[in-house]
Order: C-alpha cells, then structure tokens, then sequence
C-alpha cells in the first residue's frame, strides 16, 4: 500500500531519484569490492540496474546465474528435444541472458527488450549473444525467428491486463512445436501492496493492473491469481509445472513460476 502511495503520488519523481541515491550510497562498498574482486564482468550502470532491479552487484550475478542453473535443470527434465535456440523476452540488462551460454554452449541466444538504453548497453558489452529492440508499440514484429525456449521473467508483471492474451498469442507463434515459455507473475506474495478494494478487484477479475499509464516500467505492475492467469492461458498451453511463490520464494524470490508447453 505504501508503494502504491509512492507510486501515485505527485512527487513519485522525486521519491524514486531519492531512493536511487540512497542505493548508491548504501550499495557503495559492498559494489567497489565487486569490482575489484570480478574485473572481467562488465556491470551495467546504476542508473539501468535501478529500472529493471537491484543495484546490489552481487545480487545481480548471483540472482542471474542462479535462474539461469534453474532454467537448465528445468529443460533437462520437461523438454524433449536439445534446446537449439533461446529467447529471453523481455530481457532487461541481461541479468539471466548473460549466463545462458555457459549452460547453453552452442545455441543461438537472443535477448529482446523494449528499453534502447538497456539493448545499447548490452549490444556493446555482451557481443555473444544477438540483442533485439523491441518496440512498445509492436505486436512482434521485430521479434524473427522460432524458438526452443522462451524466457519471459517479470514481464507479464508490467505489462497492462487488456494486452497480456495478445502478447501470449505471440509467444506462442514464435515457438516451435511442443517447445517451453518459462515466465512469472505477481501472485500471493505481492498481495501485501494492494489495499483491500484492489484485493477484491484481483479476486474478482482474475488480473488487476496498477499504473496503466506507466507502461513497460516498475510502476506499472500487473498482479494474477491463479484462476485468472488459467484462464488467460486457455486451451492452446499445457501447465507443466507452477510454484505458487509464496510457497516457494526461492524459485523467483517469490513471484509465481510458469512453465508452460504449446499444444497446438
């Protein structure tokens, strides 16, 4: 509640610029001894880090690589065929993109996002991996090709209710036939932001969106139940697996997990 607060108020500008600062400054220490300590991984400026996550360098490399180690574990046991072609959508500053070819060595790895500071920065530090602008205002276009795996983390959390079926549309058309999504959503755990009218909204219309009008960014957020999102999938994806975050908050630090197979 406090958040939403924040997020609505007229000075959300200046609260946000604050507690940027106070990431840096907080973060200062524990971030120069990263450097120092990994002078070989390129780490994206604060300021991109503060618009797609932590600011906290060791949370960033540990958090991505850990996700990347599930996303292997998890192909090794539900896909039935070698994964030859990976896409992370909505990718961010790479946090998970990055490590795939690690575990991927030899598979064609894209990572696409609708930020052209956060693809700039990516495209001039991470050369091995094919970065894609994805523009807001697209339906996919931009988005060629078939994949195995489609990594779509945090996304769907800041996307606005009446676009979440299209988008899924269009990750079903770009994967191949019988390849895997791996995504999250804003579940129970989050449910500690809303107030109770919103509660009830969420219980009643199965997705409920906040800040429609800060499209693409972390003020916009984008909450499901799991009826809502169910339904929302209808009959053209399997449920393979789902971790109910609240349950589980060391799968995504507690959003809700989706591994979905197409059908058709």
């Amino acid at each position: 509640m406090i958040r939403n607060t924040v997020d609505n108020s007229s000075h959300s500008s200046f609260v946000r610029m604050c507690l940027f600062r106070w990431n840096v400054l907080r973060y200062q220490a524990s971030n120069n001894t990263f450097n120092k300590n990994n002078p070989g991984f390129p780490m994206p400026p604060d300021s991109l880090l503060f618009e797609t996550g932590s600011q906290h360098y060791h949370s960033y490399q540990k958090s991505g690589q850990e996700a990347a180690t599930e996303i292997v574990s998890l192909c090794k046991v539900f896909s039935n065929s070698p994964i030859q072609s990976i896409l992370d959508w909505g990718c961010g500053v790479g946090r998970v993109t990055r490590h795939l070819p690690n575990y991927f060595p030899g598979t064609k790895i894209t990572g696409a996002d609708v930020n052209p500071s956060c693809i700039e920065w990516l495209q001039n530090n991470i050369p091995d991996i094919q970065w894609i602008l994805s523009n807001a205002t697209d339906r996919g276009e931009n988005l060629i090709g078939s994949y195995d795996l489609i990594i779509a983390l945090s996304v769907l959390t800041h996307l606005p209710t009446n676009e979440q079926a299209n988008w899924l549309n269009i990750l079903h058309s770009l994967l191949n036939t019988k390849g895997l999504v791996w995504l999250s959503t804003h579940g129970k755990t989050y449910l500690h932001q809303l107030t109770h009218q919103q509660k009830k909204q969420l219980a009643e219309q199965g997705i409920l969106t906040l800040g429609a009008d800060k499209k693409g960014s972390r003020q916009m957020r984008t909450y499901h139940s799991y009826s809502g999102m169910k339904q929302l999938l209808g009959q053209d994806w399997e449920i393979v697996m789902y971790y109910d975050g609240q349950k589980f908050p060391g799968i995504l630090g507690g959003q809700d997990a989706w591994l979905l197979k197409k059908l058709r």
